[in-house]
């Protein structure tokens, strides 16, 4: 039967070990900034795989603004665009 420490069959002193969980959440949070990442580890994997997405949508949003951009060209009748005018500036 719960009392209000915890449960009545859990050790004395057991509920007051616990710690809240905001607190045990900060504590993770600290020892896992302070590991080295696993290159290997899902959350490694999922983090770079997320940048992946992220990085070849951007890539296809551009891809396609370049395909408009060239058949509105090529529909008011001039030329495509050429090799070096799809080239961006170094900076």
């Amino acid at each position: 039967m719960p009392t209000a420490g915890g449960f009545a069959d859990a050790p004395e002193g057991a509920a007051d070990a616990r710690e809240p969980p905001s607190a045990s959440l900060a504590d993770e949070h600290d020892r896992t900034a302070a590991v080295p990442v696993d290159p290997n580890s899902w959350e490694e994997i999922e983090r770079s795989m997320r940048e992946l997405r992220i990085q070849l949508e951007q890539e296809l949003e551009t891809e396609n603004r370049v395909a408009e951009a060239r058949q509105a060209r090529v529909d008011r009748g001039e030329r495509p665009f050429t090799e070096l005018e799809l080239v961006a500036p170094e900076k």
